[in-house]
């Protein structure tokens, strides 16, 4: 293993995934400075309806490369990488072209009862990034497989800059919702075209002929298929506010809740950095029989990360009306006190992530999906009557609950799972 260049390549993947991040951030801000409120919370609205329709769409698939296709290079079974690649391709095709059918039949009755706006034209022309990126949407995974992770890391940094240069550009004609949908249309296409002629010249699928696809397939889609269990649970969590508030609130509620979300959610991000070599250290110690180390080192990371968070959480909590009126104007200004609830939420966020990852480390992934399940039903249980009875303040508190649900049953796990272990002296 050259482990000189899979650190720098590493790496680099991490420096693209910084820079992709920032350049995220600041379109954000820039659709809310050009759209309308009632317009920016119409586009999220409709980007959480679709992510959770794609999260079912793939069933795995897209995941289970990453498994079999190193599997097949050291075998070199080239013709079953192929395989690999053409199943998933044509699954997405059919898949997505039977999703775009329903959706485009159901957008009048979405766009009346749903979403509440007059016209379905600007649901069914987003419909149409659900074939825009069946190619974009696979690149990563494959060069994923093959661990090139400086081509990864450019996809990461490329997608988000296309986003901003096309709304840069889109804008001067007008300041219209059509703008964002375009700019992820051309992007989709873009990247799938860019990076699908690098993936080809990577593994040429005319070349190398598919062997056994069938089985190929079998044995991918029973792999994929629990992760795709475990991962819906997590989408949901994410998604289903969104929902409930499109369905129960307005379009603008919409729109100054999920700025107050993702406000929040940055902190997530910057103490994610602080876990990046947890799983494998966990998974070496674990191997040592070292479980009372682990325990011990999960909990001092609990103090530094609390002892970090508490003075930022704080000043959030002071300033959070001024620190959105100032990045995103006065309009969003109104969802303060639903930031200041989910900064706490957020505390729980930081601190699940660093015991998913124990659990990831000690083998015990079954009790992840559990766990994120039962977290996601308490979500879509809570949602409902706080979002009905008190708006984006009980959509954010259904969510902080959630998420402290979620930290407690996975620290609770992870005492079960290490045992006395962590009582030996």
């Amino acid at each position: 293993m050259n482990i000189k260049k899979l650190v720098k390549g590493g790496a680099w993947f991490l420096l693209f995934s910084i820079l992709a991040k920032v350049i995220i951030f600041f379109n954000k801000i820039y659709l809310t400075r050009m759209l309308s409120v009632k317009d920016y919370g119409l586009f999220v609205s409709m980007f959480s309806l679709m992510s959770i329709i794609f999260t079912f769409n793939s069933f795995g698939l897209s995941a289970s490369m990453v498994k079999f296709i190193p599997e097949f290079k050291v075998k070199k079974q080239y013709g079953k990488i192929t395989s690999v690649i053409t199943s998933i391709l044509q699954f997405e095709i059919i898949t997505r072209i039977i999703i775009f059918v329903a959706l485009w039949q159901l957008s009048p009755w979405l766009a009346e009862n749903y979403f509440k706006i007059k016209s379905p034209v600007i649901f069914q022309f987003f419909c149409s990034l659900v074939l825009s990126e069946i190619i974009s949407r696979n690149v990563k995974p494959f060069f994923k497989s093959l661990k090139k992770t400086i081509i990864l890391g450019w996809v990461e940094f490329l997608t988000p800059l296309l986003h901003g240069i096309f709304f840069i550009i889109f804008f001067k004609f007008g300041n219209t919702i059509h703008v964002p949908i375009i700019s992820y249309i051309l992007t989709s296409l873009i990247i799938g075209i860019v990076f699908g002629v690098i993936a080809l010249k990577t593994h040429n699928i005319f070349k190398h002929k598919p062997i056994e696809e069938w089985a190929t397939f079998k044995r991918m889609f029973a792999f994929g298929l629990p992760l795709i269990i475990a991962n819906t649970g997590g989408i949901f969590i994410s998604h289903f506010d969104t929902i409930m508030l499109t369905s129960l609130t307005t379009l603008e509620t919409v729109g100054i809740y999920n700025i107050a979300l993702s406000s929040a959610l940055l902190l997530s991000f910057i103490f994610s950095a602080i876990s990046v070599t947890l799983i494998p250290t966990v998974s070496e110690l674990n191997t040592r029989n070292k479980q009372r180390d682990i325990y011990k080192g999960l909990t001092r990371l609990y103090k530094y990360s609390i002892i970090v968070l508490v003075p930022i959480i704080i000043i959030g909590f002071i300033f959070a009306k001024q620190l959105l009126n100032l990045i995103y104007g006065t309009e969003y200004a109104i969802g303060y006190i639903a930031l200041r609830i989910l900064l706490i939420g957020i505390i729980f966020v930081i601190l699940n992530n660093y015991n998913i990852r124990v659990l990831i480390g000690t083998g015990n992934t079954k009790a992840i999906a559990k766990v994120t399940w039962i977290s996601a039903g308490l979500n879509i249980i809570l949602n409902i009557p706080f979002i009905y009875y008190f708006n984006i303040v009980g959509a954010a508190v259904a969510t902080s609950i959630s998420y402290g649900c979620q930290y407690f049953l996975t620290y609770y796990q992870i005492k079960k799972n290490l045992g006395d272990n962590i009582d030996k002296r």
